[in-house]
Parts: structure tokens; C-alpha cells; sequence
């Protein structure tokens, strides 16, 4: 729901997000399949599936915290962090689908694997060992892998990161990696 959240900016085009920030359980407990928060700002929802502008996006809000990921309790959301039946249910939604974008909060684990030295000094530079060790997910992994996206777009690493290229797990397409950053943040 978008009462109670003030926006200065008016959106010129079309935006869509996901969240891990202050406000996101508030916005699944609110819109757990999403809400228009304000003219052209919409919030997805906690994960799923969406067509914009005719592109499949996947999509996974919160931040992996192993406790409620791994607690049974049937909503999809606590504090910010989402649960395994969450994570499940979105990757049974991706089976045998095109996925054209996937959008998560966290980098996928690993993300530095079978780069040569130069691009892996590059993304520590980017992001530096011990903030990859909070910002990244095995679960994120495992989700690039069921949805084999063309396009992974991440944020939470504070700069900006494009990783090269590669072919996915299964080889059904190549995946570009964006790590997103905040502005001002650098850019790699």
C-alpha cells in the first residue's frame, strides 16, 4: 500500500522495484503481489513473476537471514528476509519458462568464479571480499540457476558492477550480470 509513503520525485516513466531497505516488510505485509505506490512507481511484491514492457522479470525482495529462511511458518516474509517456501515457489513459477530478467536484492555467490585475474581484481574493487560476504546469497545462486535470466540485476554492493557475460548453467542463454550501486557509489 502506498499511504504513508511520501514521494518528492515524480516518475516520468514507468518504475518498478523490489526492497530490502527499512520499509520492505511493511510493503510485502502491505502488497505481498505488489501495489502502485505512487503514478509510474510501482512495488512488485515479494517475488514472482511479472511482465513489463513485454519482458518476462523474476523477481526476489528481501535479504537471506538462515533462521527464517529455514523456519516453517507459511508467510512468505519476516523482517526484510524471505522463507525457503518463498524461494521454491517462485523457482516451480520459472520451470520451463524464458525468463528475460531476474531482480534481487542480493549478488549471487561466487560471482568472481572462472573470471580472469584482472576482472576479479576489478569487482573486488567493486565490492571487497568481506561486504560480498554480507551482500551475497547461495540462495540468490540457486535462483539464477532455475531461472537462467539474460539479464541479473542485484544491487546492495553500494557501487556499480557489470560482470562479463557467461553462459548459464544449463546453457539455455548467456547472462549479464548489473550489479547496481548508489549514486556517487563508483562504477566498475
Amino acid at each position: 500500500s502506498s499511504e504513508g509513503l511520501e514521494f518528492s520525485t515524480e516518475f516520468e516513466i514507468p518504475t518498478y522495484f523490489i526492497d530490502c531497505g527499512p520499509e520492505c516488510q511493511r510493503l510485502v505485509s502491505e502488497a505481498p503481489q505488489g501495489d502502485t505506490v505512487s503514478p509510474n512507481l510501482k512495488f512488485l511484491g515479494h517475488s514472482g513473476l511479472a511482465t513489463v514492457a513485454g519482458l518476462r522479470v523474476a523477481f526476489l525482495c528481501g535479504t537471506y537471514d538462515k533462521e527464517v529462511y529455514e523456519s516453517s511458518d507459511s508467510t512468505p516474509f519476516e523482517g526484510g528476509h524471505y522463507r525457503k517456501h518463498c524461494v521454491e515457489q517462485l523457482k516451480e513459477e520459472v520451470e520451463c519458462l524464458d525468463v528475460d530478467v531476474l531482480l534481487t536484492c542480493e549478488w549471487p555467490q561466487r560471482l568472481v568464479r572462472k573470471l580472469p585475474p584482472e576482472e576479479q581484481k576489478a569487482v573486488g574493487e567493486a565490492s571487497p571480499k568481506e561486504v560480498r560476504q554480507r551482500i551475497c546469497s547461495e540462495v540468490v545462486t540457486e535462483l539464477v540457476q532455475a531461472c537462467e535470466p539474460k539479464f541479473h540485476i542485484c544491487a546492495l554492493g553500494g557501487k556499480f558492477y557489470r560482470r562479463p557475460a557467461y553462459l548459464t548453467k544449463e546453457g539455455k542463454s548467456t547472462c549479464r550480470t548489473y550489479c547496481m550501486g548508489t549514486i556517487g557509489g563508483g562504477s566498475k
